[in-house]
């Protein structure tokens, strides 16, 4: 399960080439997380979330042997963001 370490809207769900399944969520204060290479995802554009709320599932997709790998990042204001200086985990 990959949840949503902020509260905040999806700005954009869906598919790439280079990602696979990607959503992007705004947060307060100008932060911005985006979950990669998911296998498939449960909100959608406008969806408002929860801190904690399950967003999307990722793992192995059996129609694909391409070794992608789950990948999360945090931006702010346009640079990317150490999560550890911002995220309690």
């Amino acid at each position: 399960s990959v949840v949503s370490v902020l509260p905040g809207t999806v700005v954009f769900a869906g598919f790439t080439l280079e990602h696979g399944w990607i959503i992007t969520i705004q947060h307060n204060n100008d932060y911005i997380s985006v979950y990669k290479n998911n296998i498939s995802l449960l909100r959608k554009s406008g969806d408002q979330v929860k801190a904690g709320e399950v967003i999307a599932f990722t793992g192995d997709d059996p129609a694909k042997k391409s070794g992608r790998h789950f990948q999360f990042e945090l931006w702010k204001l346009g640079h990317p963001v150490n999560p550890e200086e911002v995220i309690i985990f």
